[in-house]
């Protein structure tokens, strides 16, 4: 199997396993339950966690959903060898880091000290690497 299609289908993996652990485990409503409206913290389908999920993948990067996604997207830009594909994947790996910033804020401001603590020993994206 081509390197691009495996990249690929781990980050697909990724993104779904690491979604499932976190509706199992944190109580909320599935896909985009920290996705809230930074303005009203609340998104139609959504829910606020119940708890600050910090174990499984969590305990390795803050957000392995969204490092599956960039993996994928890399995956693309492999198998497709195309600008178009980088181009994607760098706009998605920027609007998730985005995304990923506005989280915090929100998951600061529902946990406090909790959160600030996970954030002092958790990186937000590659394990083992503070950025």
């Amino acid at each position: 199997m081509p390197f691009g299609l495996l990249l690929m289908l781990w980050g697909y993996l990724q993104y779904r396993l690491c979604g499932r652990y976190l509706m199992d485990t944190g109580e909320g409503s599935g896909y985009g339950q920290f996705s809230w409206n930074l303005r009203r913290e609340s998104r139609a389908g959504s829910r606020a966690p119940a708890r600050l999920v910090t174990s499984g993948p969590y305990q390795y990067t803050r957000n392995p959903m969204y490092m599956g996604h960039i993996v994928f997207m890399a995956g693309l830009v492999f198998a497709f060898r195309s600008a178009v594909a980088l181009a994607l994947a760098l706009y998605h790996t920027w609007w998730l880091h985005q995304r990923a910033l506005e989280e915090e804020v929100l998951l600061a401001r529902r946990f406090g000290e909790e959160y600030a603590e996970y954030q002092r020993h958790v990186p937000r994206w590659v394990p083992g690497l503070r950025l």
